[in-house]
């Protein structure tokens, strides 16, 4: 079946579980959004749209017309952000967020690994391009900003209902793809010798890590409304729920798994919503006892004990990779290229990625590249407490809003513990850093807020 078939089956589909509110509320949120649309949605479809081989981005090949289309989107975009800034004078080029300004920093300084990578063109290129997207995201922060309040709550709450969409309709669409073309969906992929089997997206493609952390996020957001609001739409709710959880399920993510259950305790706990806990804990103990041997065997998908022990492989690639970060252990080996120079496995070959976000930017761009990411992640997920924490005191009405971007960072940064994720262009990078800039906003009126209680006393 080819890929328009299945791309028109998932796309009929999904308008028709889009009736249900408040996804069809979300859809609604997400077509305001119409500068937000104009970059987004071409980049996914650039992202998800299959490949005929992986081979079609490797150096020395043929551009084709999937890196034709993203050069000229990126350029476009670049050029076009660039007209704004002499023209209008624009400062969209100095994010005014403070963790925002620390992912500049490391683009660039992946943008100068250039400089001694082994494939210099493709380093910078790909610099150029998650430069693009922060650049982008921050003109989208200087269009909210200048919203009087009440607007920019709107706004904030659009977008925040725009980011849910996009992920149950890719989740949708994955689903619809592992029904029609299930040999294409359900793919074994050998790593060192273990086959691991989970369902991905067939159009869009999206690898299954992903697929699971896209579910885990839904369907923690839909029980999020559930527990804290009194929505008038439990039917859509449960529904979204739904998608979520099978989506989580049948791409076999146990990282993304793990940690939609800690997230789940996290938030019972910072909201007071105690009385949920030992229902929860007792459904937990008695799926235990009552279904041990059905969880096991799901955790193990098929696996050893050795390959379970080694995350289905990484472990492997890890070891490997530390070892040939140690030849360069500051600097690394260059953005995005110096992890490819390392063979694995028994053919000789040499490794796409890392499978770890944290260890792939350790080997490339080295022990700095990797404190300044790590950094980088400690600043988002201070600004998520920090934020929830003055929502919960002066601005409830944004707590909806808010736990979505906070779910977004939280899955992202978790996730990328065990595969290859925001520190280049990914379907998490718009993701994570359009959450981060609108959690910068709600704390820009948090600022705001103080300095007028602090003139009131005076």
């Amino acid at each position: 079946m080819s890929n328009l078939v299945v791309f028109f089956f998932g796309i009929s589909s999904l308008a028709l579980v889009t009736t249900f509110q408040p996804i069809r509320s979300y859809f609604k949120d997400l077509l305001t959004q119409k500068y937000f649309l104009s970059f987004t949605i071409p980049l996914l479809i650039l992202l998800g749209w299959p490949m005929d081989t992986i081979e079609t981005f490797r150096v020395g090949n043929e551009l084709g017309w999937l890196r034709i289309a993203r050069i000229i989107l990126f350029l476009g975009t670049f050029f076009h952000l660039l007209a704004e800034v002499v023209i209008k004078r624009s400062r969209i080029l100095f994010p005014r967020s403070p963790v925002l300004l620390l992912f500049l920093v490391y683009t660039i300084y992946a943008a100068v690994s250039a400089l001694y990578s082994v494939d210099p063109l493709q380093s910078l290129w790909k610099a150029f391009e998650i430069l693009v997207v922060l650049l982008f995201v921050n003109r989208l922060w200087d269009t909210f900003r200048n919203l009087k309040k009440e607007k920019q709550k709107i706004a904030i709450k659009q977008l925040a209902n725009s980011l849910t969409y996009i992920i149950y309709g890719i989740s949708v669409l994955s689903i619809v793809g592992g029904v029609l073309v299930p040999e294409r969906a359900w793919r074994s992929i050998e790593t060192y010798g273990l086959m691991i089997d989970s369902m991905s997206g067939v159009v869009p493609r999206v690898n299954a890590n992903t697929l699971g952390q896209m579910g885990g996020t839904l369907a923690f957001i839909g029980i999020s409304r559930l527990m804290l609001f009194r929505s008038k739409y439990f039917a859509g709710d449960v529904f979204l729920i739904g998608v979520g959880i099978l989506s989580l399920l049948l791409s076999y993510s146990r990282t993304s798994l793990i940690t939609f259950l800690v997230f789940l305790f996290i938030l019972l706990i910072i909201t007071h919503k105690k009385i949920f806990i030992i229902p929860i804990l007792i459904l937990y103990m008695a799926g235990s006892y009552f279904l041990s041997d059905i969880i096991i065997q799901y955790l193990h998908r098929g696996q050893s004990v050795e390959q379970f022990s080694s995350l289905s492989g990484r472990v492997y690639m890890w070891e490997r990779a530390i070892e040939f970060w140690k030849k360069s252990p500051w600097l690394g080996h260059g953005f995005y290229s110096g992890h490819k120079q390392i063979e694995f496995g028994a053919h000789g070959g040499f490794l796409a990625t890392v499978d770890s976000t944290y260890v792939e930017t350790l080997v490339d761009l080295g022990i700095i590249g990797l404190i300044l990411l790590i950094i980088f992640t400690i600043g988002a997920l201070y600004k998520s407490w920090s934020t929830f924490e003055y929502c919960q005191k002066y601005e409830p009405d944004q707590l909806g809003s808010l736990i979505i971007y906070i779910s977004y960072i939280g899955f992202i940064i978790a996730r990328s513990f065990t595969a290859s994720s925001f520190q280049v262009l990914h379907y998490n990078v718009i993701f994570l850093l359009t959450s981060i800039m609108a959690l910068d906003l709600i704390q820009r009126n948090k600022k705001l807020y103080i300095r007028k209680k602090r003139t009131n006393i005076v």
